[in-house]
């Protein structure tokens, strides 16, 4: 009885989410033109220092939306994402690079070594030093894909998520497979 309840009430809820996205589209488009600005600037600045007051006279919408527009498709606050995204980015240099701990803190915008160290323990539950050493695998903020805004309507949205893994073989058998042949 326990469990076709809860299969009933999961059914219902895929439906309900299937009929709210069919052919919805929560944003106009000069909304996902602003969202999609603001992710590429974000991205191109993430080295850099940038303000929300500065980033939303670009866009030329309030600061205030913007970062209502931007919590409802990165379900996180603007600033969080870009925290995030840095944390992201500085793995590579952890892992790839042998520079000092403070030298990516202030690469990625951190003023202090203790504050990104405390970012990086928040976000990863791990020290920068000791993912360093142990190489392990972490889950990374991925840049927001606007893409997934403009396709809400058509269907299913799939969010992958995406991890640095330490260094792996693969081994197999290789084969060619040619067009024809899938297709059969």
């Amino acid at each position: 009885m326990g469990s076709e309840f809860i299969e009933e009430r999961t059914f219902i809820l895929i439906i309900i989410l299937l009929i709210g996205l069919e052919g919805t589209s929560f944003m106009n488009s000069n909304q996902i033109t602003a969202i999609e600005y603001t992710v590429e600037t974000i991205e191109k600045n993430m080295e850099q220092t940038f303000h929300l007051d500065d980033l939303s006279k670009e866009v030329g919408i309030s600061k205030y939306h913007l970062i209502r527009l931007f919590k409802s498709i990165a379900e996180k606050s603007l600033m969080a994402y870009v925290k995030a995204r840095r944390l992201s980015l500085s793995l590579s240099d952890l892992i790839n690079t042998d520079s000092n701990i403070i030298d990516i803190a202030i690469k990625y915008q951190f003023n202090y070594e203790q504050s990104y160290i405390r970012a990086f323990q928040n976000q990863f539950h791990i020290t920068p030093a000791k993912y360093r050493r142990l190489n392990y695998e972490m889950p990374i903020e991925q840049k927001v894909d606007v893409r997934t805004l403009k396709n809400i309507g058509q269907g299913f949205v799939i969010h992958p998520k995406m991890v640095i893994k330490p260094l792996f073989h693969v081994q197999g058998i290789q084969e060619k497979i040619f067009h024809q042949q899938n297709l059969t």
